[in-house]
């Protein structure tokens, strides 16, 4: 019997996602040590604890380039190509 669908909301757009999929995003809260003064602490992350929100790709792509996942861009409207 195939396993049945999954779906959540998209926390910014609430477009429809799996979570099992890869290109989702779940939201991670983790306390980080800073190992040496300006060193990240991505990679020192302990007590992760996984947050019920999801993102999708698109919105994730916004975030890390800097824009708002709600607002509208060129791009949304077509006068750019992606």
């Amino acid at each position: 019997m195939p396993a049945s669908r999954v779906v959540v909301a998209c926390v910014y757009c609430a477009r429809e996602l799996d979570p099992r999929e890869p290109g989702t995003y779940q939201r991670v809260q983790a306390w980080g040590r800073r190992k040496r003064r300006g060193a990240s602490i991505a990679s020192d992350l302990v007590a992760r604890e996984l947050l019920p929100e999801y993102a999708c790709l698109q919105c994730v792509g916004r975030i890390r380039d800097g824009v708002d996942p709600g607002q509208l861009t060129l791009h949304d409207y077509g006068l750019v190509e992606p």
